[in-house]
C-alpha cells in the first residue's frame, strides 16, 4: 500500500518531497486551497485533487 498525504495549502511545505502520492484541495480559501504552484511542488507524485464543497475527487494524475 502507498501512503498518500492529504494536506491544505498551507501545510504543502511540511510535505516530505519523497510523498508518492499528494492530495490537496481545489476548492476553498486561500490557506486551504493549493495554488498552481504547489503542485508541480512533487513531480513523482500521484495527485488527488479534492473539491472540498462537494466532498469528491474531481481529477486525478499517476498514481
Amino acid at each position: 500500500m502507498i501512503a498518500m498525504i492529504d494536506a491544505t495549502h498551507a501545510e504543502v511545505k511540511n510535505i516530505p518531497q519523497g510523498t508518492r502520492r499528494n492530495a490537496g484541495y481545489v476548492t476553498g480559501t486561500a490557506d486551504i486551497r493549493w495554488t498552481p504552484a504547489d503542485w508541480p511542488s512533487f513531480p513523482n507524485a500521484g495527485h488527488v485533487r479534492i473539491d472540498q464543497q462537494g466532498g469528491s475527487v474531481i481529477a486525478r494524475g499517476r498514481t
